[in-house]
């Protein structure tokens, strides 16, 4: 049994106190009694919009759209109209929320299934407000998916991009719109038409986002992304359930490919903070300029060869980010030429037609009161500059549209680009806290080594002198109490006081740094770090001592099993998250090709509009004349 899933228009206004302020485009409303506190809903009296900025499409809206299972058991969708008898169509590319009652009459258009990447068809098909099975209204997108009917929330599709990039760290995440700031709605309050823009243009970025996730397979393969596809799941179930609520709380302490199942050491591998990113390559460049570090650890050879090309993607992708934040800057300056340039067409268009309409009833009076049937030559002027005036009107509106298409064909492209570009950086910065990761792991190494050796110099030494003194038969009886092994009280009294408010001061929090060269590292642990001095290992009683090292070597076990562990990770990232930016170039290169392509393909039109409205114009003219 199919529902609609567009219900309570006029039930808006009194269920908004229900809302909280996790709805819908962070609506500063919700929880009053403004006519939108509910969200974007609006009656077809409302809103009669009529767009001549762009073409004709021939996909619409689907008629009776089906709801997800959870929705289903509650029966809360219902399909909505001011009136019975009202019908209204729609363009679902250029006005896809005309007005509510839309979605009882428009129906789908198969054939205008989006299908850019080669990937199954999928596309979102409507738009509009709907109330979800807690009674709260909110901004439903349809999604048409395998004959399956999905709706998702915008919020829906937040947390599913979030969860997405804690499963798969790896993999660049396909960008989706931003969500807006309580600014905006407090510079520029909310109104039928803005909102109606505004759900255009997440419809289309969201569905540009689940093309572009279903182009990527290990994307297409997640269970999380598959379930939010399926009509039969809760999406708030999905959430509070496996895989999410096993995932850890960093990615930097799980299996990069399956972090969901870590392994025993990684819960104890230490965090670098983001701050140390900035010391990476002087880092970096130490690493493979020193080779007194090797015997402690080796990174594998494919590692070291992947940097620089890793480097040389870095450093491609902020060329590309400058270069499309200055096209940017120049597109919103040439659309702000545009509108000037399309306002003085319409204002001279409509001088022409006033003067023309002006003149022609005075002259036709005039001509009526003599009672005069003669060809007056002012009649055919006042003609050809009523044709005038109308190829200004078509100019103007073919620069409207032309502007329209500095948005859909550049701004949100370009756009949604820049947001794949920082998704990348996310990337790269995730392999380099990895690196600094196993840096942090060898310094501590090292640091443990040289602890260890010390101690055991310590105990040889100690051990060799209590070995002479016990075969020493010059010294006498008193002086041999006075020379024993046994450490003076004070001197361990001293010791066990150091020693228990150096472990007390490690123990709050974790927080530690270390010194690679002239470059610091923070970072924390899942357990305090012991840090002993020189003065405090000769102070050491011999049971201490004893304690210490077992302790030490115990440590540095453990150590280098997460060192192994670190390396073996840091190889799965290089190979995963190089296919990832790999796929991002290619992507961001067939992108702009289209981008020019089409938006050539507009100014070309225009271009061409424009001529042959003045070539006919012309005509006329020349033909009356």
């Amino acid at each position: 049994m199919d529902y609609n899933i567009f219900e309570g228009i006029n039930e808006q206004q009194s269920s908004a106190s229900e809302m909280d302020l996790s709805e819908e485009d962070n609506n500063p409303f919700v929880g009053t009694h403004h006519l939108y506190a509910s969200g974007i809903g609006t009656t077809i009296d409302e809103v009669q919009p009529e767009n001549v900025n762009s073409p004709p499409s021939s996909s619409s809206l689907p008629s009776s759209p089906a709801h997800s299972s959870s929705a289903a058991s509650s029966g809360e969708f219902t399909a909505s109209s001011t009136s019975s008898n009202a019908v209204v169509e729609a363009d679902a590319e250029t006005e896809p929320f005309v007005s509510l009652s839309m979605s009882t009459t428009a129906t789908i258009n198969k054939d205008a299934l989006h299908d850019p990447n080669g990937s199954e068809q999928i596309q979102i098909i409507d738009a509009g407000d709907f109330k979800d099975p807690w009674g709260k209204h909110a901004i439903g997108y349809v999604i048409l998916y395998e004959n399956n009917k999905i709706i998702r929330r915008y919020s829906e599709f937040h947390s599913l991009r979030q969860s997405l990039a804690r499963l798969l760290p790896t993999i660049i995440i396909p960008p989706i719109p931003s969500k807006h700031s309580l600014f905006k709605y407090i510079w520029s309050p909310i109104n039928a038409t803005n909102d109606s823009k505004i759900i255009s243009t997440r419809k289309k970025m969201l569905n540009s986002f689940l093309c572009n996730c279903l182009d990527i397979q290990e994307i297409s393969n997640d269970i999380v992304f598959q379930k939010f596809l399926n009509p039969e799941f809760n999406w708030k179930d999905v959430l509070s359930s496996s895989p999410i609520i096993i995932l850890p709380l960093n990615n930097l302490l799980a299996p990069p490919l399956n972090p969901t199942k870590p392994s025993p050491m990684h819960s104890i591998l230490p965090i670098p903070s983001n701050s140390s990113l900035k010391n990476y390559n002087s880092i970096w460049q130490q690493h493979i300029t020193i080779k007194s570090n090797s015997k402690v650890s080796k990174l594998p050879i494919e590692i070291l060869q992947n940097e620089l090309q890793f480097t040389h993607i870095e450093n491609l992708f902020q060329n590309y980010k400058r270069i499309f934040n200055q096209i940017l800057k120049n597109i919103r300056s040439n659309k702000s030429h545009f509108h000037s340039l399309s306002t003085y067409f319409a204002e001279l268009g409509a001088y022409y037609n006033a003067f023309s309409l002006e003149n022609d009833i005075t002259i036709s009076n005039s001509l009526h009161q003599h009672n005069s049937n003669s060809n007056n030559p002012m009649m055919e002027i006042i003609s050809h500059i009523e044709k005038i005036g109308h190829s200004f009107d078509i100019i103007y509106i073919s620069s409207e549209i032309l502007i329209e298409k500095y948005n859909s064909v550049l701004e949100d492209p370009i756009n949604e680009l820049l947001q794949f570009l920082n998704e990348s950086f996310r990337v790269l910065n995730f392999k380099k806290l990895k690196f600094l990761q196993f840096k942090i792991l060898e310094k501590l190494i090292i640091e443990k080594q040289a602890k260890l050796s010390n101690l055991t110099e310590i105990e040889n030494q100690l051990q060799k002198i209590n070995e002479s003194l016990m075969h020493s038969t010059i010294l006498t009886d008193d002086n041999t109490i006075d020379i024993k092994p046994a450490e003076p009280t004070s001197i361990t009294k001293d010791v066990r006081s150091l020693s228990k408010s150096s472990s007390t001061s490690n123990s709050r929090g974790h927080q530690n740094e270390i010194h690679i060269g002239a470059s610091k590292l923070n970072y924390k642990t899942s357990t305090p770090t012991m840090n002993l001095n020189k003065l405090e290992v000769k102070q050491l009683t011999e049971q201490e001592r004893s304690k210490q090292i077992k302790q030490l070597n115990q440590d540095l076990s453990k150590l280098k099993d997460c060192l192994s562990i670190c390396v073996s990770d840091m190889v799965e990232i290089n190979t995963s998250s190089y296919n990832s930016l790999m796929h991002a170039y290619k992507h961001i290169h067939l992108t702009i090709a289209k981008i020019l392509k089409l938006f050539t393909t507009s100014f070309k039109a225009w271009i061409k509009e424009c001529l042959k409205n003045w070539k006919l114009a012309k005509l006329q003219i020349d033909q009356a004349l």
